[in-house]
């Protein structure tokens, strides 16, 4: 420390010189200006008026939106959330079973997304598709709380299907 006294010494200088050097700012008067006009409000283009909104669907959508409503559009749909909870799950537990199992969980989701938009496919074929899975599930995950969580969901889906179709 003894050697490297003159550090400190130019340091303290370059300090001092740097207080004396930096310009201070005027502090004299200042003018005021003279009063402006505000400026104008922005102009908006006019509001159509609400005899020339049509109400309800766009044309030509009443087809795709019976299409989305059939009953069972609706219960694919149900039947189809679960699955992504089931499979989120089993991608948490690592193994490559689980994995494996996953991957063939999601290729069943994707068909029941696909009846969605399929007026000629058949829910109950891509559920009894599913139902070996599903045991599959119950077997070898049915203790774990977000999977048994997922496959009640899954089943009361089923069960409100089957119920539906009835009908």
């Amino acid at each position: 420390m003894q050697q490297r006294w003159w550090l400190l010494a130019v340091a303290v200088l370059g300090i001092g010189l740097a207080v004396l050097l930096i310009p201070r700012p005027d502090t004299g008067e200042i003018p005021e200006l003279p009063p402006e006009a505000p400026a104008p409000a922005p102009v908006r283009p006019p509001r159509p008026d609400k005899a020339d909104l049509i109400p309800g669907p766009p044309p030509g959508a009443e087809k795709v939106i019976a299409q989305r409503n059939r009953p069972s559009s609706k219960a694919s749909r149900e039947l189809a959330a679960p699955m992504g909870g089931i499979r989120y799950t089993l991608g948490g537990l690592g193994s490559d079973d689980a994995k494996d199992l996953s991957e063939r969980i999601s290729v069943v989701q994707k068909k029941f997304a696909n009846h969605i938009n399929d007026l000629e496919g058949d829910l109950d074929v891509i559920i009894d598709e599913f139902d070996p899975l599903l045991a599959e599930l119950k077997s070898d995950y049915g203790d774990n709380a977000d999977i048994a969580k997922g496959i009640t969901r899954y089943e009361a889906g089923v069960e409100a299907w089957n119920t539906s179709a009835e009908e």
